[in-house]
């Protein structure tokens, strides 16, 4: 599989609204800034709101004011609009929907009822037995019947991938080329119980070898 990238540079900041702009974070949206200023590209300012319970307005406030007095400006975001947006992960339900639903009918994805509970337990085992953290598609033999059910009756449920066997190869820029080894029963979980966008690591489900730096 080969991606096309365009030619134009689009770099984005995506900060989380659940408390006050961490040094870090505005270390990451300089570089950026600078790099999309450099190439003549784009800067794009995305609110990563996913966290309900934690995310507030004021929190959203006064990160952009503090970057605005770092000195940064954006070409795109949640205040200045732009051609992709909206630019809140929030407002952005509709768009996951409707990919949710094409990956679950083509079969690239499944329904997993497991509460936190049992996967927490999974990994707890897993880390016992020096193994590397897999989840173990216990949901994925349930029948169309069922799934229907209680996804109708409004049951937490993620959507997982169902990752094929073999390995995936990435050539890294920096690194070379990048091997993720994965087994059969690997699968990896990309969406929200609470219907919210949020991705958990695939870590629990693939294991990547990284050529060692020269």
């Amino acid at each position: 599989m080969s991606i096309a990238l365009e030619s134009k540079v689009r770099v984005r900041f995506a900060p989380s609204p659940t408390g006050t702009l961490h040094v870090g974070s505005a270390r990451t949206a300089l570089f950026n800034y600078l790099y999309a200023r450099h190439c003549g590209g784009v800067f794009v300012l995305r609110v990563d709101d996913t966290d309900a319970a934690r995310s507030e307005d004021r929190h959203e406030e006064a990160i952009l004011e503090d970057l605005r007095w770092l000195g940064l400006d954006w070409d795109e975001g949640p205040d200045v609009g732009g051609p992709c947006g909206p630019y809140r992960q929030s407002e952005r339900g509709a768009g996951y929907e409707a990919a949710a639903g094409e990956l679950l009918a083509s079969g690239a994805a499944y329904s997993c009822f497991c509460p936190e509970e049992r996967l927490v337990e999974l990994r707890a085992a897993a880390h016992a037995e020096g193994r590397t953290p897999r989840y173990d598609r216990r949901c994925l033999g349930l029948p169309a019947a069922e799934v229907a059910r209680r996804r109708a009756a409004g049951e937490p449920a993620a959507l997982r991938f169902q990752v094929p066997a073999g390995d995936i190869v990435v050539e890294d820029l920096i690194r070379g080329a990048v091997v993720v080894g994965r087994t059969p029963s690997a699968t990896s979980s990309s969406s929200a119980r609470t219907g919210r966008p949020r991705t958990t690591s695939p870590r629990s489900s693939t294991t990547a070898t990284w050529p060692s730096r020269t």
